[in-house]
């Protein structure tokens, strides 16, 4: 069975009319019915005058006609349906619908995770390009960080050599007390033919002083080469002893530091030991 299916129009439905008219002229009349949607309203025929019979049943709610052509006394025919309306899909149309929707839905759904996917690929790996190279600053700052640690044991040591320098140069006393700084600092002021009386006080600070004089040779045995070691935080620590007493050593220690991070300040101190040494001097004048 052939089936032809398009919209109603009077050109149409004139057009299948012709056609049975002209079979019968010929003396070839074909049998045809119509229905008015499911309604057949003229039954198989071949008198092609019965044709627009139908018309009497068409409503404005008429949704189709329908229009068999058999071939011969057969059941076989062409079926002709004239749409006087949009046809709703079939639950089986629907169903193909919904399929057809489901897979360019699924697709696209694809399309977009891996468009998602591709997007936070670029953005992790800038993020751990960022992170390589923090990384990479942490560890160079760690390596500085561990070098100037080496190095401060043996800077604070020069330092505090140097501000006793300063201080015992303008203290003679200090120096006559314990020979032994005064050849490290190269300011000794030892007055061989001294005849002033050593009190008993004195004695024992120069006692102190010989038990540390193998110490500050090897203070001075040593040359700067950049490269400290805890021995030179252990001998910092042994040449405040003499000097200072303990309440005194932690304060000591924390000056040197800053002269170590700041060495301008070291030019400060000296400056302000002169300008004190050049006071007492006129207190004295006076």
């Amino acid at each position: 069975m052939a089936l032809v299916k398009e919209k109603y129009s009077e050109s149409g439905i004139n057009r299948i009319y012709q056609l049975l008219k002209n079979e019968a002229d010929s003396g070839i009349a074909k049998d045809y019915d119509i229905k008015v949607d499911e309604l057949k309203v003229v039954g198989r025929n071949s008198d092609p005058d019965r044709f627009f019979e139908h018309e009497q049943f068409m409503v404005s709610e008429t949704k189709s006609i329908t229009v068999n052509i058999y071939d011969g006394a057969s059941p076989r025919c062409t079926r002709y349906t004239l749409l006087l309306r949009d046809e709703l899909p079939t639950r089986q149309e629907l169903s193909g619908i919904e399929k057809t929707i489901s897979t360019r839905m699924l697709q696209e759904k694809k399309v977009w995770e891996h468009d998602q996917l591709k997007k936070e690929n670029v953005e992790l790996r800038h993020e751990l390009e960022q992170e390589r190279k923090y990384s990479g600053k942490l560890e160079q700052a760690i390596t500085e960080l561990k070098t100037e640690k080496q190095k401060m044991p043996g800077k604070l040591t020069d330092a505090i050599i140097s501000l006793a320098g300063i201080y015992l140069s303008a203290n003679p006393k200090v120096l006559a007390k314990v020979p032994m700084l005064g050849g490290l600092l190269g300011t000794s002021q030892t007055d061989e033919n001294s005849n002033d009386t050593v009190s008993e006080e004195e004695e024992t600070e120069c006692a102190v002083a010989e038990t540390t004089e193998a110490t500050f040779s090897k203070v001075a045995e040593l040359k700067y080469t950049g490269q400290p070691t805890e021995k030179d935080f252990d001998r910092l620590e042994n040449a405040l002893i003499p000097l200072f007493p303990e309440r005194y050593r932690n304060t000591v220690a924390t000056v040197v530091s800053c002269m170590y991070h700041d060495n301008q300040i070291i030019e400060q101190v000296a400056e302000l030991l002169e300008d004190n040494n050049v006071q007492d001097g006129e207190r004295k004048a006076a």
